[in-house]
């Protein structure tokens, strides 16, 4: 049994090899969030040093020489996420947005079925991405914004803009021993992904000789997927 496990494991290592070689840059290769203790102290660089169930995310193979692995969760704390974008709403006019709200979370247990020996297998399920955007401004002013009308017009314009965007993977680790200082790890995963968003622009002008000018854009969108990818670790 556990060589066919080995096996089949091989087998589809060098398959993701084969079909990943011309694939592009991913999102998911930047990291700007951490799973577990030892990985959220150090900033995320624990590949080869992850002593506990994130290793089904970090590297799966070290989890066979984990002397005694069951269950990790991760603790809920809030972060504070602050973002800017100059000019924004126009010149020397920004667009800032801060929020308080909890921190991703990470779930991992050792399934510890008899049958796998030394092997290990576990499951476990995290947050990936996770965002909630919202900027909006408003002016009313005098502006020249016409130049076909002379002098400057009654101004008024709005605009809106949310973004919401959520990523949870969820997938089962097998790692195995290749001797005692040597682990080999896969672990396949299941991500849905879904992302909302919506803005609103309006923007009207009273021009001199009495006419208004106008305009907006209103749009909205939202889509959901389903995929699957897949991790390979050695240690």
């Amino acid at each position: 049994m556990r060589r066919f496990i080995l096996e089949s494991l091989c087998t589809i290592t060098f398959l993701f090899i084969i079909l990943s070689a011309e694939l592009p840059a991913q999102e998911n290769n930047y990291w700007n969030i951490q799973y577990g203790t030892r990985s959220t102290l150090l900033g995320g660089a624990v590949i080869g040093s992850v002593s506990d169930l994130s290793a089904t995310f970090y590297n799966p193979g070290a989890i066979a020489l984990f002397p005694d692995v069951k269950f990790i969760l991760s603790a809920q704390v809030y972060q504070l996420d602050n973002y800017k974008i100059i000019d924004g709403a126009a010149e020397g006019k920004d667009l800032d947005y801060s929020s308080i709200v909890p921190s991703p979370n990470f779930v991992a247990f050792d399934l510890g079925f008899d049958f796998l020996g030394d092997d290990r297998l576990a499951f476990s399920i995290l947050t990936r991405q996770n965002s909630n955007l919202e900027f909006s401004a408003r002016v009313i002013d005098s502006l020249e914004v016409i130049q076909s009308s002379p002098g400057k017009e009654s101004f008024a314009g709005g605009i809106n803009s949310e973004k919401k965007f959520n990523d949870v993977w969820g997938g089962i680790t097998y790692s195995t021993k290749l001797s005692k200082i040597v682990g080999l790890g896969f672990t396949g995963y299941i991500s849905y992904r879904s992302h909302k968003a919506s803005s609103l622009n309006i923007l009207q002008a009273l021009l001199s000789n009495g006419d208004i000018a106008s305009y907006s854009n209103i749009s909205n969108y939202r889509y959901s997927n389903c995929r699957a990818l897949a991790k390979v670790g050695l240690v």
